[in-house]
């Protein structure tokens, strides 16, 4: 498949906002967790 310059950029841009939203869910969690552990 071909993939245009702007449609790659516009994956990587969205890959990276996901992998940062997922990533502060995770931290969220995390602390949440350790908040109701204690």
């Amino acid at each position: 498949m071909h993939f245009s310059g702007k449609m790659v950029g516009t994956m990587l841009t969205y890959t990276k906002l996901g992998m940062n939203i997922n990533y502060l869910i995770f931290k969220n969690t995390k602390s949440y967790s350790i908040f109701v552990g204690f």
